[in-house]
C-alpha cells in the first residue's frame, strides 16, 4: 500500500470498542485561521512536500525533468531551498523529517527498485541496511529510529515487511505480525511505539508496536479493513478504516476506536497525520466532485479551505502538521482534483512571529508557486501513483479514494 511491525514475540489482539466521541476533555476549539505559503524551488523546478517537523522544515522532492524524473530529495529550512545529496541515482525523496532535521526517505539506486535512506542534519548520507533487498522509509522519531518497508527482492516484487531501523544504522528489524503476511510501518513516535498494517490487502488491520507487544486495533463497525498512519507521543493513532469504495478516518486511543466525522456533503474521509495536541489531517471527497482538506480538532470536523485568509486555490488534502499546527497541504487552482501544487498553512496568529519562534521567515509568504511533479485528474480524490517499484512518494499518503485500495495496487 501506497501513497503512511513488532519487535519480536507475543500478539495481543485488543477488543476495542467503538465509540463516536472525540478524545476525552474535547471542547469546543476556536474557529482557525491560515495564511499559505508557497515554498521556494530551483528555477524550472516542481516540488513535492510530504512531512513538517516541530522547527518548521519541510521534507519532499523536486523534479527537473518534464517527463523523466530528473530530481531529488529536497528540505525548506527557514524557507529556504536544500537539496539532499543522493546516494546512488537520480530519484531521492525525503518521506519524513525529524525534530533533529534528520530526514528519512529513499533513493533509487541502479538495480534497485529503492533503497531506504537517511540524510542526517549534519550533511550525511545513510543508506539504511536492506538485506539485498529493496527498501523504503517512510517515518522517523527525534531518536534517530526510522520505519518502513523492506521487500526481499531489490525489484521490490513480492509482499512488503514492515521494518524498523533502530537509531538509524544496524540489521533492518522485522517487525512480526499476526498474519505474517504483508505489513508496513507509517508512523513512529518519540517513545519508538510504530503503526501500520499487516495482513492479506482486503482484509489488513491496523497495528500497533510497543516494545516486544504488537496489537491489533478494531476496525470500525462495517469496515472490512483498517490502517493506522500516524502516531503521537500520547498514542493516540489516526488513520482509516474502509469496506467497498468506501473510507472512513478513523482514531485509536486509550482503548477505543472512533470514527472522524466526513465534512458535510463528502461520503469518505482519510485521517493522514497527527500533532501531539491531537489535531488530526487528511482529507474529504467523493465522487464527482474535488476532495477537501481537512482537520479534526477537539470533537469538530473543519474544511481548511474555510480557514485560509486571501487563498485563490483549493486545498484537496492535509498531509502533515506539527506542535505549532502548521500543516502541509496540497491544492488545486479549479474545482478538480488536479494536483497543482503543495504548500504550508500556518495559523494566522503565528505568522508575525514565525521569525523569532522558528528560523521560517514571514516574507515566504510571497506567490512562488510549487507545482506538483505531475498533475493527476483522479475522479475519486487524490488518488497518486509514485515511482515504479516498491517505492512511492510515501505510501501512507496514499488517498484511499479508489474502490478498496490495497497495499500493492498503490506501492
Amino acid at each position: 500500500m501506497r501513497l503512511k511491525f513488532a519487535l519480536l514475540c507475543a500478539f495481543v489482539v485488543c477488543g476495542l470498542t467503538a465509540a463516536k466521541a472525540e478524545p476525552p476533555g474535547a471542547t469546543a476549539p476556536a474557529a482557525p485561521t491560515y495564511r499559505l505559503e508557497f515554498l521556494p524551488l530551483p528555477a524550472g523546478a516542481t516540488g513535492i512536500l510530504l512531512s513538517i517537523n516541530n522547527l518548521g522544515q519541510v521534507s519532499g522532492g523536486y523534479n527537473l525533468g518534464p517527463r523523466d524524473y530528473k530530481g531529488g530529495a529536497a528540505l525548506w529550512t527557514g524557507g529556504h531551498f536544500k537539496a539532499l545529496g543522493s546516494a546512488a541515482g537520480p530519484v531521492a525523496f525525503g518521506a519524513a523529517v525529524n525534530d533533529r532535521g534528520d530526514v528519512a526517505g529513499y533513493t533509487k539506486p541502479p538495480g534497485f527498485s529503492s533503497q531506504a535512506v537517511v540524510w542526517t542534519a549534519d550533511g550525511q548520507i545513510t543508506q539504511l541496511d536492506s538485506s539485498g533487498g529493496a527498501a523504503s522509509a517512510y517515518a522517523n522519531n527525534g531518536r534517530g529510529d526510522t520505519v518502513g518497508a523492506r521487500w526481499r527482492s531489490p525489484d521490490g516484487a513480492g509482499d512488503p515487511h514492515a521494518t524498523l531501523w533502530s537509531g538509524g544504522a544496524g540489521k533492518p528489524i522485522d517487525l512480526k505480525t499476526p498474519s505474517g503476511t504483508f505489513s508496513e510501518a507509517f508512523g513512529i513516535n518519540g517513545t519508538g511505539d510504530i503503526v501500520g498494517y499487516g495482513g492479506p490487502p482486503d482484509r489488513r488491520r491496523a497495528l500497533l508496536w510497543s516494545g516486544s507487544k504488537v496489537t491489533t486495533l478494531k476496525t470500525l463497525s462495517g469496515a472490512d479493513w483498517s490502517q493506522a498512519v500516524a502516531i503521537n507521543d500520547k498514542d493516540y493513532i489516526v488513520g482509516a478504516s474502509g469496506a467497498g469504495k468506501t473510507l472512513r478516518a478513523t482514531a485509536w486511543s486509550g482503548g477505543s476506536v472512533t470514527e472522524l466525522r466526513t465534512l458535510k456533503d463528502y461520503r469518505n474521509s482519510d485521517a493522514l497525520a497527527v500533532n501531539e495536541q491531537g489535531d488530526a489531517v487528511g482529507t474529504s471527497f467523493s465522487d464527482g466532485r474535488a476532495s477537501s482538506a481537512t482537520l479534526w480538532r477537539a470533537g469538530a470536523v473543519i474544511d481548511l479551505n474555510d480557514a485560509v485568509v486571501g487563498s485563490k486555490v483549493h486545498l484537496l488534502s492535509a498531509i502533515s502538521i506539527n506542535r505549532q499546527g502548521d500543516i502541509v497541504v496540497l491544492y488545486a487552482t479549479g474545482n478538480s482534483n488536479a494536483v497543482a501544487g503543495y504548500g504550508v498553512l500556518h495559523p494566522t496568529g503565528q505568522v508575525a512571529a514565525l521569525s523569532a519562534n522558528r528560523a521560517l521567515q514571514a516574507s515566504s509568504f510571497a506567490a512562488i508557486r510549487v507545482a506538483a511533479s505531475t498533475p493527476r485528474a483522479a475522479p475519486q480524490g487524490a488518488c497518486r501513483e509514485g515511482p515504479s517499484g516498491a517505492a512511492s512518494l510515501n505510501p501512507r499518503l496514499a488517498l484511499a479514494s479508489c474502490s478498496a485500495p490495497s497495499p500493492t495496487a498503490h506501492r
